[in-house]
């Protein structure tokens, strides 16, 4: 990666990682599956957001030949550049403020659907792949359980959300498929999408970034309905990041050993934030009770 970075960007780094700090921007390669004319537009939109919304700057490096896109290793990517500044749980709000709509496109269905794809590539794939040997076996073994008891427990609430309320997200905007309070993830152009504002708001404090003061007051300032409150509470149940790991491992694209105690060593203060979230929203918005919360 070092000597294909050089090659084709001109920047030369001390050590071979996809990923690296310059001149006050985060640099990261990022796999693309667009093709030329979507990357333009991509980069065109995220140049124009990145300087409206927050006056940074957030762009698509062009190759040394002037392309937005390379080959690297049989597969096209992208280097993505994000200006390096602090960001606000309010950045985050001003983005879903500054793209919000009505939107029948979105289903809860699809993403039920996607739920469920995950947890059996994690049963069918990635579970028969862990070696006994290695030495945190019995650790991985039961976060995956753990885990995997979560998610289905969070498709079984949605699912309770779809007969509850219907199909329909109804109002999206730009949200992100993973989110730390951090300007990369924030205008990282291939980490947005459109969806739930619920999407970035439950991965916040899934991730200890908003706590239960800044939630209750999101959700009373929005104006936040059952529906919404229900889709939150399922996405809060559904173990994101350590599937991520899991994948992660699975690909054998680096150490998951940290992160994987982590989770371990989090377990039960992560479900007691959920068990005290969920019952309050139980008695102030009426959502589902989960008899095992």
């Amino acid at each position: 990666m070092k000597s294909f970075i050089y090659d084709v960007y001109g920047y030369l780094l001390d050590k071979d990682e996809q990923e690296f700090l310059y001149d006050g921007f985060k640099f990261v390669v990022e796999r693309n599956t667009k093709n030329p004319l979507e990357t333009e537009e991509m980069n065109a939109f995220i140049i124009s957001l990145s300087s409206s919304l927050y006056n940074k700057k957030a762009y698509i490096v062009p190759t040394r030949d002037d392309k937005l896109i390379a080959m690297s290793e049989f597969k096209e990517v992208s280097l993505v550049g994000v200006e390096v500044f602090n960001v606000t749980f309010n950045d985050v709000l001003k983005m879903h403020q500054d793209n919000m709509r009505m939107d029948d496109k979105v289903k809860l269905s699809s993403i039920k659907n996607r739920w469920i794809d995950k947890v059996n590539f994690i049963e069918e794939k990635v579970i028969p792949s862990i070696k006994v040997e290695d030495y945190y076996y019995q650790m991985l073994i039961i976060c995956v359980i753990h885990s995997i008891g979560m998610a289905n427990n969070a498709i079984s609430y949605l699912q309770d959300t779809i007969i509850d309320f219907g199909d329909n997200v109804k109002i999206t905007t730009l949200t992100h498929k993973r989110l730390s309070l951090n300007s990369y993830d924030l205008l990282n152009p291939f980490n947005l999408i459109v969806d739930s504002p619920l999407r970035d708001i439950a991965e916040l404090y899934k991730n200890e970034e908003i706590d239960d003061q800044e939630l209750i007051s999101y959700f009373i300032s929005n104006n936040v309905n059952p529906k919404e409150v229900s889709i939150f509470f399922a996405r809060l149940l559904y173990p994101t990041k350590i599937f991520d790991l899991l994948e992660k491992n699975y690909q054998k694209r680096g150490d998951i050993i940290e992160g994987i105690s982590t989770y371990f060593n989090n377990v039960d203060k992560m479900m007691s934030r959920i068990k005290k979230i969920h019952n309050y929203l139980v008695e102030n918005y009426g959502i589902r009770k989960l008899t095992w919360l």
